[in-house]
């Protein structure tokens, strides 16, 4: 391939407003995430932003893939016709990368990776950026790294590393997407088949000569859990000292300093723990990585398939616990609602398992207020069930069996499931329908671990004010 050819199909040197731009995406495997990349990607260009007006081509490069990859992506042809589906059988991305520019028309240009989530506006705001400076040569929107569903250990070290100058300096370009000029294109020939396509882009345009742009930004997904973390940076680090072999003196631009870190101590104190955690990330990856250096182990790819993984399918595990008499009558009234669940129920009145179909049930003791140490023995049984189910959802109508269950959820399961990357368990209160002038004690007292809190009298519902419970119809 010659830089003609990378050149595009126009001889012009200069670009306008109206030029469009080509978009390359190297998939190898993708199929969780090419459909969620291309619909953020065209569908503000479909719903005819102000800066649609310039055009686009989008380019996917299929490489070895064995699952649905292509067929996705071929799915967004009918609405978007300039959309080309490329397929090589080469696990590869730089041969993908090379194949794209092979087939990609226009400049500026961009490379994004499949994981990535953007849109069409924040490319071209990115691009315009090459337009208006013959300085830069390399640009990239900002990221923002979305740790929803991610551990707290992961939560910890972004906190850490999003704050450090390596990510703030505004010179970051690339981690999942970069756009090129025709002038800066014409740096390098073919990608070389490296780890790090966007370390060696970056290595090829001088600081001056490169930026993020604010305004402009692209979401990546956070891994979720400590391993996979790992994996992730492990692989950076290992392209990062590959680079450093094969392109000696290039400036590549690594991670922050010890200094850096420490002042951001200094600055923020609060966020030693994290810091801590960060530093041991990142020793831990160093040490893997030069390890791996040492063998000529650059070719073994570390991917982050739990941020790739499709939402699961498996039933919801749902306890649904009640007091005796009128508040199991109502929990039963609510059981049609889950029935494609995974349920478990839990009562204070052992008799009521012959009711539940063979399901699991556990029987828990009576408790009142007019006896502490009633409530402590209710309490311990109640978070017992919890440990035991380790439900996703807890529903309850009450009364102090389902408080139990709801501030043990919150305040031990929930955070328990982030810092292992799993799903969180979510509470749903439903106050009893005897409850006509006012709210129970604990229906009072549960708003804070209540993820739902509803009462079944419409007079009583404040869903607005802060601690109110809203009101969404009665089971009776």
């Amino acid at each position: 391939m010659t830089l003609q050819h990378i050149s595009g199909k126009s001889a012009q040197d200069a670009m306008s407003a109206s030029e469009p731009l080509s978009v390359v995406i190297p998939a190898h495997n993708e199929a969780a995430v090419i459909g969620r990349c291309l619909s953020s990607l065209l569908s503000s260009y479909e719903a005819g932003d102000a800066t649609a007006d310039a055009g686009l081509q989008v380019v996917v490069v299929c490489n070895g893939c064995r699952d649905d990859t292509a067929a996705i992506a071929r799915s967004f042809q009918s609405r978007f016709h300039q959309l080309l589906v490329v397929e090589t059988g080469t696990a590869s991305k730089s041969v993908a990368l090379n194949l794209g520019d092979e087939h990609a028309d226009h400049f500026p240009r961009v490379y994004l990776d499949a994981d990535i989530v953007t849109s069409f506006a924040a490319l071209r705001s990115a691009a315009k950026a090459l337009e208006a400076s013959e300085a830069l040569l390399c640009v990239a929107p900002e990221m923002r790294v979305d740790t929803s569903q991610s551990s707290l250990s992961v939560r910890a070290f972004y906190s850490v590393w999003l704050r450090l100058p390596y990510f703030t300096d505004g010179r970051m370009v690339g981690s999942g997407v970069y756009i090129l000029s025709r002038q800066g294109r014409e740096r390098f020939d073919r990608f070389p088949d490296i780890i790090s396509d966007d370390g060696f882009v970056r290595s090829r345009f001088e600081k001056h000569e490169r930026q993020t742009i604010p305004g402009s930004s692209f979401t990546v997904q956070a891994p979720a859990n400590l391993p996979s973390l790992i994996n992730i940076k492990t692989r950076v680090r290992t392209g990062n000292m590959e680079l450093e072999c094969r392109y000696p003196g290039a400036s590549i631009g690594g991670e922050t300093t010890g200094g850096a870190v420490a002042s951001l101590v200094r600055a923020r104190p609060h966020l030693l723990p994290a810091v801590l955690l960060y530093v041991m990330v990142q020793r831990l990856t160093l040490r893997r990585a030069r390890a791996r250096v040492a063998t000529g182990e650059f070719s073994h790819w570390e991917r982050d398939d739990s941020s790739r993984q499709r939402p699961a399918t498996r039933p919801l595990r749902v306890l649904l616990i009640a007091s005796s008499g009128g508040h199991w009558k109502q929990i039963r009234r609510l059981q049609p609602a889950f029935e494609s669940e995974q349920l478990y129920f839990a009562c204070t009145d052992a008799s009521y398992e012959e009711t539940v179909g063979g399901r699991p049930f556990f029987s828990v003791p009576e408790g009142s207020l007019a006896s502490k140490t009633q409530l402590v023995l209710q309490a311990l049984s109640v978070l017992r069930v919890l440990l035991v189910v380790r439900p996703q959802l807890v529903v309850t109508t009450g009364a102090a069996p389902g408080f139990f269950a709801l501030f043990f959820a919150r305040v031990l399961l929930h955070p328990i499931s982030r810092l292992f990357g799993r799903r969180p368990v979510k509470t749903v209160w439903v106050d009893s329908i005897a409850n006509v002038d006012e709210l129970s004690v604990s229906g009072r007292q549960v708003a804070r671990y209540a993820d739902v809190h509803l009462t079944q009298w419409p007079h009583l519902a404040d869903s607005v004010a802060p601690g109110k419970p809203g009101f969404s119809g009665a089971v009776l």
